[in-house]
């Protein structure tokens, strides 16, 4: 079956991990009892740009605006040559983003993006420490955006140097965090503080989300599936606590849009699809699909993951206790698969451009693959070798090199089926 997803997530650094929760969460100095300072640029989030949600994590909840290691590494070459424009850049790209730290922090940061730049991991982690240590000396709050931006960040770069070779220790970082976060959720709400707890809430949901990315990049299926579900059982929870509790989002803050939410949901879908857990991946496929405007792309792509987890379940088996048969038959969940994969297509159809984009092609290209192997699975060997010719031909005009391959996999086994008989596979 050919699946269409968009994929749209410590020795080296030891950040408070001794520290209880009581400890973190202990009430502060009169200049703590204020909210927790908003980002210096807040994130603006909408339909158009929700796709980037979990990348949003990459960024350590403040925005990346300081220069990146290359920019810095080149900043750094040429400060003996430097002119007035390349000081103007360095103040732009270094000196304002770190304006909203005091100087000994800011200075400890900056020695941490040097390091990063000429690889010198513990070097790098210590800088960061360093520079988390000095900003709650001056005071800043460890659940605030710019003290936990700071250890997100230092995750990061753990995550990608020296070839990933520190993935483990990075992901440690982000686990971290993560508690924090929710300990500290636990704390404002007991506080009575509810726009703080939305905030630390909804960092520690879109690291769930990341992390269990990064487990999956780890080819650690058990972890990715722990983080993401820790993730969405918080996100439900908190809907229903809003929803009856008739929540006033002016006061506490707003929660996560439909797009946000769908997002989310078809990242745990797409985890348990992944497993072959497909009748856990069904229901958030169509929890996902149902956030979503209906006459899209990414709504298309949906419907076809919707039918090709439906068409590789099997029925429950039948009780042991009564002998009752099983509720659904292999054909009904086929047919309903077929059902869904072909709605994908009859949208697929009437969507064009300037909504339509590259992601409609290829998602007909996946319904159309599909709906052979659907064809197949139900015995039908001259419809699926229709759609599997049908598939082909759409692949090879759009250069889709993966479904031009699919397809000629699928002519194969069609070649060798036997007419009406059907397929557990």
């Amino acid at each position: 079956m050919f699946s269409r997803a968009i994929r749209p997530a410590t020795s080296a650094i030891r950040i408070s991990r001794s520290r209880t929760l009581q400890t973190l969460c202990r009430p502060r100095p009169a200049a703590a009892a204020a909210p927790l300072r908003p980002h210096l640029q807040q994130q603006h989030r909408n339909a158009s740009n929700y796709r980037n949600l979990l990348d949003e994590m990459q960024n350590g909840g403040l925005r990346r605006n300081w220069l990146s290691i290359a920019t810095f590494t080149t900043l750094i070459s040429i400060a003996l040559g430097s002119g007035i424009y390349v000081v103007y850049l360095y103040n732009e790209l270094v000196e304002k983003p770190l304006s909203v730290y005091p100087s000994a922090v800011a200075s400890q940061i900056k020695a941490a993006l040097y390091q990063a730049s000429r690889g010198n991991v513990t070097e790098m982690a210590a800088a960061f420490k360093a520079a988390i240590t000095a900003a709650e000396a001056a005071g800043m709050h460890p659940l605030s955006d710019e003290v936990a931006g700071l250890k997100i960040e230092c995750a990061q770069f753990l995550l990608k140097m020296k070839e990933g070779a520190y993935a483990e220790k990075g992901v440690q970082v982000l686990e971290h965090v993560l508690d924090e976060s929710a300990a500290g959720a636990e704390f404002f709400e007991k506080e009575g503080r509810w726009g703080d707890r939305n905030k630390v809430l909804k960092r520690a949901v879109l690291l769930g989300y990341k992390i269990g990315e990064i487990y999956q990049g780890l080819e650690k299926d058990r972890e990715a599936e722990e983080a993401m579900s820790w993730s969405t059982e918080t996100l439900l929870e908190e809907i229903k606590r809003r929803e009856g509790k008739k929540v006033d989002e002016s006061e506490e803050g707003d929660w996560f849009d439909d797009i946000a939410m769908s997002a989310c949901f078809e990242k745990l879908a797409q985890q348990y699809e992944k497993t072959s857990q497909y009748y856990l991946a069904t229901p958030l496929y169509l929890k996902a699909l149902s956030l979503l405007p209906p006459h899209t792309c990414h709504a298309i792509t949906l419907m076809n993951n919707l039918g090709a987890c439906l068409s590789r379940q099997q029925p429950p088996p039948a009780s042991a206790a009564t002998g009752a048969p099983a509720s659904v038959t292999r054909e009904q969940l086929l047919s309903n698969a077929q059902k869904w994969t072909e709605k994908a297509l009859e949208i697929d159809a009437r969507v064009v451009p300037p909504i339509r984009t590259a992601e409609c092609d290829e998602a007909c290209v996946a319904a159309t693959h599909n709906l052979g192997e659907i064809a197949r699975m139900l015995g039908n060997k001259k419809l699926a070798t229709e759609k599997f010719d049908e598939a082909m031909s759409l692949a090879k005009g759009l250069g889709m090199a993966d479904g031009v391959k699919a397809a000629r996999e699928g002519l194969l086994k069609a070649d060798v089926m036997k007419e009406g008989e059907v397929s557990l596979v």
